[in-house]
């Protein structure tokens, strides 16, 4: 899909821009985007005849390309394309990067100047990029010609790209080059966090200063001056007005930069803009001109790994770039009216040692969060009344060990707005590393009737939320108002996104799980890599222990593969420099263990007989109850809310599941207990059937089928049949807490917008689609049929079985798609291929062991076989079809089935089963 401006597209319809803006911003063009001030949209859209054209939303299940992520992904091509040929003309890593942002800024300003002014030439500009960037390394012309055609298609194809591309194009290079490990820490801000921030504030009307103290490649600075031209700047100007009005706007404008390349980047960026602006406004441009704008963008004289939070603000010497110009931090933070700014996403892990001491004696609140420490920053820095918009990791919302920040910043400012983003805010950073939020505040002592807006956005899709903070939308249906003032006299003074009143009063006046169970923190062996292994590569060491290390998502029972190097008493883990032994000597009081990853939600599982727990699977010693009901309710999707809504980090910290809400009553209940128990068992069957877990076990399995095809069916349907009884106990458990905390429709509501709506018995017209089951099916199994990835969206919590996963994809209820799996044809073709090699994989490996007493060094096929029919007598007839399973089949089920980690081969040589893995053989 290719794009053109607003302008380009008025032109074509004989329509006024602003009409063009209009419809747009209305959302009557299909896939129209905002780019900071400026519209861009697909190159054949339809004009709209009249209002009836108008769309709600456009369809986000049609392939959708932003142009945004599209032009980016041209830039990286173009930086890795010239890093590695500049690096491959023997320059230095670091010569390498200066000279592939010299070459690419300079070409930049020499597509768009030389069509602006015939009187600008390539050595003046070049010239002038050369003392903005300080790169006095000679540069062959070839090499400078050999990319010079590409860059100037890519800004051809992509002209709503130019403001940024250039700091695009430095982050992807500095990723290649970074010596220092900032780039690890720079996610430069996208174009409607920046617009969400800006246009909140009216800064036509701001007195004093507007300062970004990490401005990076100069975005925020760049879409305020955008803003603060169109209010100033008139297309009646005259050349001389219009530069003067330009150089005012500039002088408003104020960046600093650790990073001194960088710096260099945002004051090209920042010219460039001011240039093109005033020959948009129908003026020649010279070489004078070049020399008239010269940005307000500092950088430290001396290297500083402090930067804008250096305390000593007067004895920080700066230099203005591309000048001689040298002053003090202090002078270029004072009188700031207005702070933007998206500052490095850095905590106190992996932190420099000089830096983690600074902001432990300087920013103590803060808890060594840069983030948390720009924040400070801000209302330090600014004037009485003056405001600031921030990008943050959304940590300092929540956790505990930000209370003394939260209660620093809600005394001193007064809070206008924050938009919680979550996940995958960042078009190049996927995951759950960077959960963001959009801040604004004032620097004012609040008023007793403040009000806070809470926007939470974080499990819509981060184009449907682009969309509706880009266009402006009315966001009613996720935004709460709260009071300040009722937010700092609570106990946590924390920011609830969504409770309703009265799951916040269950919060509040209930008593805490910790009371009745003691979450406990897992060991920490110093080295994972030499220290946890899967258990099948060390049966028979008694060094090697099972142990709870977490994992995926798994309620009940499950997840346990591994094992550790224990040894005596630890003695393996005591060895290794930064480990820590944690509560071992309640290693056999401990009954439940859960993952601390927490993104699909809180999901814990007994603790078997004789296994250990770690850091990634901690451990919950109980107190009081039965273990079961404490299972259940721990399982609940209430309990998963309050996890979500007290500890929104990738990581669950033991203290927060101390902190759930519960009632006495539940932990004792009969029902509850029986239902966790049920629930239990059926985990079991499933898991005893697999032989990655160590509760694999096959002694039990009787079947009178005649055919390996009859006999992988059934195991399908005894798993359908078995997660089916688990589904229905797990709704029983969460109908007998909902009665218990005496929950309504609204609360229901507004758990289920959090952690996702689970659907288990038949709605009323469902209409179902065979086809669509058995694709889904096909798609989510893995090479031991459980489900590949547990969670089908960003929302939702996990699954823990085939029927569930599916009925979160499709919206359908879990019972009719269990009817549908039981009572169609499904189980053929890709389906049945799939259980048959589940079926046989298992068999084999329970028949020739994991142990290594159990074989020798190879066991040829045919005695293989042999063995696998004394106990499955009633397969003699497919003993052909078993023994070319095993030849041809085997090994590379096995090796995807052991997670890359095979233990056996098939040797064709040897016309054998080999191993090749694991302990070696006595």
């Amino acid at each position: 899909m290719d794009f053109i401006s607003a302008q380009e597209i008025a032109n074509k319809w004989g329509i006024s821009k602003r009409r063009v803006q209009t419809l747009c911003a209305s959302n009557r063009i299909d896939n129209a985007v905002r780019i900071g001030n400026m519209w861009v949209v697909p190159s054949d859209a339809v004009k709209p005849e009249d209002a009836r054209h108008k769309k709600n939303n456009r369809d986000l299940t049609n392939k959708y390309v932003n142009p945004i992520k599209k032009a980016r992904a041209k830039i990286k091509a173009i930086a890795e394309k010239m890093f590695t040929d500049i690096s491959d003309a023997n320059y230095s890593t670091e010569n390498a990067k200066q000279v592939s942002v010299y070459i690419f800024a300079s070409e930049i300003m020499i597509y768009k100047f030389t069509r602006g002014s015939k009187s600008i030439n390539r050595e003046e500009i070049e010239k002038i990029v050369s003392c903005t960037l300080r790169c006095n390394i000679d540069i062959p012309d070839h090499l400078r010609e050999r990319f010079s055609e590409n860059i100037h298609k890519f800004i051809s194809d992509n002209p709503f790209c130019l403001d940024d591309a250039l700091a695009w194009f430095y982050q992807y290079t500095n990723k290649l080059s970074d010596e220092t490990g900032i780039s690890s820490t720079q996610f430069f801000t996208e174009k409607y966090m920046i617009t969400t921030l800006v246009d909140s504030v009216d800064i036509s009307k701001i007195n004093g200063k507007i300062l970004d103290p990490a401005c990076g490649g100069g975005n925020f600075l760049l879409y305020c001056f955008d803003v603060l031209v169109d209010n100033e700047v008139s297309i009646n100007d005259s050349k001389l007005e219009a530069q003067a009005k330009i150089k005012s706007v500039l002088s408003k404008l104020f960046g600093y930069e650790i990073d001194t390349l960088l710096a260099a980047v945002a004051s090209i960026n920042l010219k460039t803009k001011a240039l093109l602006t005033l020959h948009s406004y129908g003026h020649q441009i010279d070489v004078s001109d070049f020399k008239l704008f010269t940005p307000n963008i500092f950088c430290s004289v001396s290297n500083s790994y402090i930067g804008a939070l250096d305390f000593n603000k007067s004895a920080h010497k700066v230099r203005k770039v591309g000048t001689k110009l040298v002053t003090t931090m202090e002078n270029i933070f004072s009188n700031t009216a207005c702070i933007f700014t998206n500052p490095p996403f850095q905590t106190i892990k992996g932190m420099p040692s000089n830096l983690k001491q600074y902001l432990k004696q300087y920013y103590p609140e803060t808890k060594c969060d840069m983030c948390n420490a720009f924040i400070n920053l801000s209302r330090y820095v600014l004037n009485k009344d003056g405001i600031a918009g921030l990008v943050t990791q959304n940590s300092w919302i929540y956790l505990d060990s930000y209370i003394d920040f939260r209660r620093g910043l809600l005394s001193n400012c007064s809070l206008k707005s924050i938009i919680e983003l979550g996940s995958n805010a960042f078009y190049d950073l996927s995951g759950e590393k960077a959960n963001v939020a959009l801040l604004l505040f004032s620097k004012s002592n609040y008023e007793s009737d403040n009000s806070i807006r809470l926007t939470s956005l974080k499990n819509l899709p981060q184009q449907k939320y682009e969309q509706l903070l880009s266009k402006k939308s009315n966001m009613t249906d996720y935004t709460r108002i709260a009071s300040q003032h009722e937010i700092f006299n609570t106990a946590s003074i924390q920011f609830d996104m969504f409770s309703s009143n009265r799951l916040k009063d269950i919060l509040k006046n209930f008593p805490s799980y910790g009371e009745y169970a003691i979450p406990m923190q897992g060991t920490s062996t110093g080295d994972a890599k030499s220290l946890l292994d899967f258990y099948w590569m060390h049966t028979g060491d008694s060094d090697w222990v099972p142990v709870s290390k977490g994992g995926s998502y798994s309620r009940w029972q499950g997840l346990n593969y591994y094992c550790v190097k224990w040894g005596a008493n630890g003695e393996f883990i005591k060895a290794q420099s930064g480990s820590a032994i944690r509560n071992a000597a309640y290693f056999n009081e401990t009954q439940l263990v859960f993952s601390d990853t927490g993104t699909a939600g809180l999901n814990v599982r007994v603790l078997l007989p004789g296994q250990l727990f770690v850091a990634s699977g901690p451990g919950i010693r109980l107190k009081y109850g039965n273990m079961y009901a404490h299972l259940a309710f721990l399982n609940s999707r209430f309990a998963s809310y309050f996890i979500r809504l007290l500890s929104p980090k990738l990581t669950i910290a033991a203290g927060y599941i101390a902190k759930l809400p519960i009632i006495e009553k539940l932990l004792t209940s009969p029902s509850l207990a029986e239902n966790g128990e049920k629930c239990l068992i059926e985990k079991r069957k499933r898991i005893t059937k697999r032989p990655i877990n160590i509760e694999f076990n096959l002694e039990y399995y009787q079947s009178e089928k005649v055919s390996i095809s009859d006999c992988a069916f059934e195991w399908f349907q005894e798993d359908i049949a078995s997660e089916w009884k688990q589904l229905c106990c797990e709704q029983a458990i969460e109908d007998e807490i909902v009665c218990a905390f005496d929950l309504y429709h609204e609360d229901i509501e507004t758990i289920e917008n959090q952690v996702g709506k689970k659907i288990v018995y038949s709605l009323v017209g469902e209409n179902i689609s065979v086809e669509e089951i058995e694709n889904t099916l096909l798609s989510s199994l893995d090479a031991n049929c459980m489900i590949s990835r547990t969670r089908s969206a960003k929302a939702a919590l996990g699954c823990d079985g085939i029927i569930e996963f599916i009925s979160q994809k499709t919206g359908l209820s879990c019972e009719a798609i269990y009817k549908t799996l039981i009572n169609t044809n499904i189980f053929k073709d890709g389906i049945e291929r799939l259980y048959v090699n589940f079926f046989l994989h298992s068999i084999i490996i329970g028949t020739i062991g994991l142990g290594k007493n159990l074989i020798s060094r190879q066991l040829r096929v045919n005695d293989l076989t042999i063995k696998i029919l004394e106990s499955n007598q009633n397969l003699v007839s497919e003993r052909k079809m078993i023994t070319k399973w095993i030849r041809n089949s085997f090994t590379k089920t096995h090796r995807i089935a052991f997670l890359n980690k095979p233990i056996y081969a098939y040797s064709e040589e040897l016309d054998s089963i080999i191993r090749i893995g694991g302990d070696e053989l006595e």
